[in-house]
């Protein structure tokens, strides 16, 4: 859990969710290579959304922040490619969202608790 509120994220949208994009990606590529690379590979589809931010970590304003949230509310899939880490915030935040999470980092440890299979889906790195 985070120490403090970083987002106010909405409650998961539980009935009547019917999505219009098939899938969503709005972060740094500076933080890994996959994730640029993610992004172009995905560039041509048209089914979802996958854009650079380029303000620095945690500086986005209202806007920035509800149009983060949602495009993951609209998609169906969240792509959560590492970052620095092997993981990211992105992933808690999909979940908290109630969208299923692509994991895309081959380092990744998944947590104890949830069964991470049931409701996550895992790719190798690009």
């Amino acid at each position: 859990p985070y120490k403090r509120h970083l987002w106010k994220v909405p409650v998961p949208q539980t009935s009547g969710f019917n999505p219009t994009n098939l899938y969503a990606f709005r972060g740094t590529f500076h933080s890994h290579p996959t994730r640029k690379k993610m992004c172009r590979a995905l560039a041509k589809s048209g089914e979802g959304v996958c854009a650079e931010l380029r303000k620095a970590f945690h500086s986005h304003d209202e806007t920035d922040q509800q149009r983060y949230i949602e495009e993951i509310r609209t998609a169906e899939f969240s792509f959560c490619p590492r970052g620095l880490s092997p993981s990211s915030y992105r992933l808690y935040e999909s979940m908290q969202l109630g969208r299923c999470p692509v994991i895309i980092s081959d380092d990744w440890l998944a947590p104890a608790g949830p069964h991470w299979n049931e409701f996550a889906i895992f790719v190798d790195q690009i």
